[in-house]
């Protein structure tokens, strides 16, 4: 589909060859690369040509239809492409019907339209014996006829109404219904059922509704389940129903809990009334698929409702294929009930990695290709997969049984170890967990426990962790531990960085601070924690003013402590302040130094103040202080002339006094940590 090829594909089970055929190429994307626009499987006239019809995804383009040149085969090709002349109606989703006990009547269901599309219907009676062509791409002895259309329900909101059909083909036809599905639709609605016999449209009990020569309406039919009182379940998704030989009608839908939390229910009509729940309730079936491109499991950039896919066995009640997705990879299972939909069992049959999706089960099914799916990368609605040969997904690794094939099943193991973002060398950072890689059968539940020098911390369970006072500087890590219904196993990831989290932009680039009344003369000497030629001189301007350095503004949080660290060298002027912004701080924290006999001087009410020896006459200069509003402001070093000065002195400057500064830091908590240098 990613191509922009409508293509049908026949697979010869004696020798495992497969025979495509484009039905249509698109050089517009938007028409037919997406998995709304795939053939029909092709349907079976009585002398066993195929017909096959399709149509772009609600656009301008009519249902189109080929019948095949030989019978029950496509190898000979197919007539020349016909339509139903409805392009303007922008149809969607044909779902062709024949019924041998109304003389070989096909009957084609699709939704008419866009906004509010209703499901609609069109029969020709005659599309099942006109002459067939005899060349690849010629004409059929007639063109078939087409009675006028009927509609039976309209969408009570945006999307159309989405329909699934199945037949006994003989006088008989049962559809599935879903209404207004997704955030665009303001009116959730649905799960409905409806089926036709004798002329008439029925609720699912038998109660005539009309042949529908007069739209019948959506809630006419009966309800499997409701968005509304009494079940309450919000958004679905039909995607398949069966009847069976016994009478039962069973029915599978998707109910979205949220877009990354889709469940699967099984409902049964057991010839009285309808019984539903979720499928495997006890291990889940919400897994969320976080990849932002992929929505296997309902995840993705717009749109958060396909999920991976359902389908009935149609031979075996009670047989139901489900793929189950995570955020690396889908799975396909075969799950069974034998007491009606109250428990089950399950085997996995595909691979645990790649893309496993949509399984489809061909009517009357063989032993050997019980079940099909598409394998490929599932992007959106549109996917990019090529099923040939060599990934089409069959069952085809016992032969002849693959009904009863069953892959071993897996527990949890860990491919790459959990991950810890953040730091620790600063109170409080926040760390992050990232779960690392898993393969094993899905569902798989994750749990998190955090530990500091190897000691579980009480109550840290969560995928992340807020680093305390206590914490900094100590080696955290988080254990992984990933559970499913196979057993548990865990994983710890490598200890958090240490190293403290800088606040500060440009942290030894003062040329990029903010500067008043000095000037800056960059890489003049080797600064104290690298020794690189990275510091810098700040030389004050002859003029009476405040002379300081200032940073970029720095996002504070009332009722947290804050230290701004800076390393400083006397080279003609003594006393150096370092205070943070009054706008997040008020006017009173601030702190003075003599950076010639390396001494805190005056300090303001509002912080609190040390100095450092680092050595070749560098001092580390450190003031802390909580911050009393949440805003952003910046931090500074002003120039002063005395260990008494006031906040952000005003005086007359001179160009002989200088200082060399070097590698700022501002951090969380009330330490001065190991410097990060910030570009």
């Amino acid at each position: 589909m990613a191509t922009g090829r409508a293509t049908l594909y026949e697979v010869d089970e004696a020798s495992d060859t497969v025979t495509n055929k484009v039905m249509a190429t698109s050089t517009v994307a938007s028409i037919w690369t997406d998995d709304h626009d795939y053939p029909t499987a092709p349907l079976i006239r009585p002398d066993g040509r195929l017909i096959t019809f399709y149509c772009p995804h609600r656009t301008g383009g009519p249902i189109n239809f080929r019948i095949s040149v030989q019978p029950y085969t496509m190898a000979g090709g197919w007539s020349q492409e016909y339509n139903l002349g409805n392009g303007a109606a922008a149809p969607t989703y044909p779902s062709p019907v024949m019924l041998s006990g109304e003389g070989g009547k096909l009957y084609l269901f699709y939704r008419n339209g866009t906004t509010g599309g209703p499901l609609a219907y069109i029969t020709s009676a005659d599309i099942g014996t006109v002459a067939p062509a005899t060349v690849d791409g010629g004409a059929l002895g007639a063109v078939p006829t087409w009675a006028a259309e009927r509609q039976l329900a309209i969408s009570t909101g945006t999307q159309g109404i989405y329909h699934k059909v199945t037949s006994n083909n003989v006088d008989r036809i049962d559809l599935l219904m879903t209404d207004a599905v997704g955030p665009q639709a303001s009116t959730k609605t649905d799960v409905r059922h409806g089926y036709y016999l004798g002329g008439q449209w029925r609720t699912s009990d038998g109660t005539a509704l009309g042949d529908g020569s007069a739209m019948i309406g959506f809630t006419a039919f009966t309800a499997v389940a409701t968005s509304g009182a009494p079940d309450n379940f919000g958004d679905m998704w039909c995607h398949h129903i069966q009847r069976r030989t016994s009478g039962n009608i069973e029915a599978v839908f998707w109910r979205f809990i949220s877009t990354s939390d889709h469940r699967c229910y099984y409902a049964r009509w057991n010839g009285a009334s309808w019984s539903k729940g979720e499928v495997d309730a006890g291990q889940g079936m919400g897994v969320p698929d976080t990849r932002s491109t992929q929505i296997t499991d309902g995840q993705g950039i717009s749109e958060g409702y396909y999920s991976p896919g359902a389908f009935f066995d149609t031979t075996e009640e009670g047989v139901l294929y489900i793929s189950l997705g995570n955020s690396a990879n889908s799975q396909m299972y075969r799950y069974q009930t034998t007491d009606g939909g109250a428990t089950w069992s399950r085997q996995r049959v595909s691979a645990l990695a790649n893309e496993n999706v949509r399984p489809v089960v061909p009517v009357a099914r063989s032993a050997k290709y019980s079940v099909l799916w598409l394998s490929g990368a599932y992007h959106n609605f549109d996917f990019s997969t090529n099923p040939a040969a060599t990934d089409i997904g069959y069952t085809t690794r016992v032969n002849a049984a693959s009904r009863a094939y069953a892959a071993a099943s897996v527990v949890p193991g860990n491919t790459s170890a959990p991950t810890v973002s953040g730091s620790s060398g600063t109170a409080g950072n926040v760390l992050q967990a990232a779960l690392g890689t898993w393969a094993g059968d899905l569902p798989i539940a994750y749990t998190y426990q955090w530990a500091k020098s190897g000691v579980d911390i009480a109550g840290a369970t969560s995928s992340s962790y807020t680093v305390l006072a206590s914490d900094v500087g100590a080696s955290i890590t988080v254990r992984v531990t990933a559970t499913n219904a196979q057993g548990s196993s865990s994983v710890t990831s490598a200890p958090a960085s240490t190293l403290p989290t800088n606040l500060v932009q440009h942290s030894d680039a003062f040329g990029s601070w903010t500067l008043n009344s000095f000037s800056q003369t960059p890489n003049v000497a080797n600064d104290p924690v690298n020794n690189a030629l990275t510091a810098d001189r700040l030389s004050e301007l002859a003029a009476t003013n405040t002379h300081s350095a200032a940073s970029t503004n720095i996002n504070f949080v009332s009722g947290s402590s804050y230290t701004f660290s800076l390393y400083a060298k006397y080279e003609t002027a003594q006393f150096f302040q370092l205070l943070f912004g009054s706008a997040a701080f008020g006017a009173l924290a601030y702190a003075n130094f003599d950076i010639q006999n390396g001494l805190v001087q005056t300090i303001g009410s509002g912080a609190t103040a040390s100095i450092v020896n680092a050595g070749n006459g560098w001092y580390r200069l450190i003031i802390t202080a909580t911050a009393t509003a949440t805003v952003a402001a910046q931090v500074a070093a002003y120039g002063c002339t005395a260990g008494n000065s006031a906040r952000a002195q005003s005086y007359l400057g001179a160009t002989a006094n200088t200082r060399l500064v070097a590698n700022a830091q501002v951090e969380t908590g009330v330490n001065a940590n190991t410097y990060v240098a910030v570009a």
